[in-house]
């Protein structure tokens, strides 16, 4: 019994401590122990409805909300109600995986980006790189902030942004990537939009998220810097690690006689081969058969990575479609490119 009470004691504090964090206007946290009927539960703030084939996902981790980009979205208000939304400051941030890129994408937010006629913010993504919009009263018009760097899909992303009253900043894995002072005073919201979770959504248009959502949160006021850094930080060990950048190789071939292969004359580079993975079928035409053959795989700066020298003995006519020799060497990988 003094177990569970202890227990019981350490959740309550927990779930207290997060209600009372300084602003806090909305938290989700995407995860099948919060859903309820067709939608989830919040953390802090209102609770959300699904719209389309939004599913809860628990195992593998991390828990998440899977959008497939065809027709979902999470609704927190149907309407424009000024209570649940910040009014002068504001920080939205999310833990998102983006799949697919489109040319707008939203992760949270309240807007109208219709011709001359834009109010409210966004947080998302414009044509692959992570965005931040807002409107101001005395802007005007929305500022978008875009990162420098296109955002790497299927992976997941830490991404925030800020308005203090005078200046937007975007983050994007606890870094500021972009700021601008042209926005200032309260936030100018349109008469009437949806506020929503997993979708870019205005009167004009609406683009689901194809991705992963595993929380969204809202404040009334700009984080700090190191606030958001925080948050990545705390966090970033519950995400499986970025998948590192292919590596790009060249092959080249040479052989003894005068021969060309399919990758072009002798000695000439051929195209692109992304590792781990790439098989690589070298065909020899047929008079060649029987002679020796040398193969190097060179990287994209001229050095030697691999050779060997192969007979034509060991050659082995075919190959989609081909009756030519066939030489193949296997990169210790599983996928590649050839032509």
């Amino acid at each position: 019994m003094k177990t569970w009470k202890a227990w019981a004691w350490v959740v309550a504090t927990a779930w207290l401590a997060r209600a009372a964090e300084t602003g806090l206007l909305g938290h989700w946290e995407f995860s099948p122990d919060r859903g309820q009927n067709s939608g989830m539960r919040a953390v802090v703030g209102k609770e959300v409805s699904f719209s389309g084939g939004v599913r809860l996902v628990k195992d593998p981790g991390p828990p998440r909300a899977e959008l497939s980009g065809r027709d979902e979205r999470i609704v927190v208000s149907a309407g424009l109600d000024r209570s649940l939304l910040p009014a002068r400051e504001m920080t939205a941030e999310a833990w998102v995986r983006v799949d697919r890129v489109t040319d707008w994408g939203g992760f949270v937010g309240a807007v109208q980006d219709n011709g001359d006629f834009e109010r409210g913010w966004v947080l998302g993504f414009v044509k692959g790189s992570f965005s931040f919009a807002l409107a101001s009263a005395q802007g005007g018009r929305l500022t978008y902030l875009t990162s420098p760097s296109a955002l790497a899909t299927n992976t997941w992303h830490h991404v925030a942004g800020t308005y203090d009253g005078t200046a937007m900043t975007l983050y994007v894995d606890g870094r500021a990537v972009a700021s601008s002072p042209a926005q200032s005073g309260d936030i100018l919201y349109p008469p009437s939009a949806s506020y929503v979770i997993g979708a870019y959504q205005d009167d004009d248009e609406r683009y689901p998220l194809a991705g992963a959502l595993n929380e969204v949160r809202v404040y009334r006021r700009a984080l700090g810097a190191d606030e958001v850094a925080g948050h990545h930080a705390a966090k970033r060990p519950v995400f499986p690690a970025p998948s590192p950048a292919p590596r790009l190789f060249k092959p080249a071939v040479a052989t003894r006689i005068n021969a060309s292969a399919d990758m072009g004359e002798p000695g000439a580079p051929g195209p692109d081969y992304t590792l781990p993975g790439a098989q690589i079928d070298y065909y020899v035409p047929a008079q060649a058969a029987g002679t020796k053959v040398s193969i190097s795989i060179l990287d994209a700066n001229g050095q030697t990575l691999r050779s060997f020298t192969s007979d034509g003995d060991d050659a082995r006519a075919g190959g989609r479609g081909r009756t030519r020799p066939t030489y193949r060497t296997r990169l210790d990988a599983t996928a590649g490119r050839h032509r």
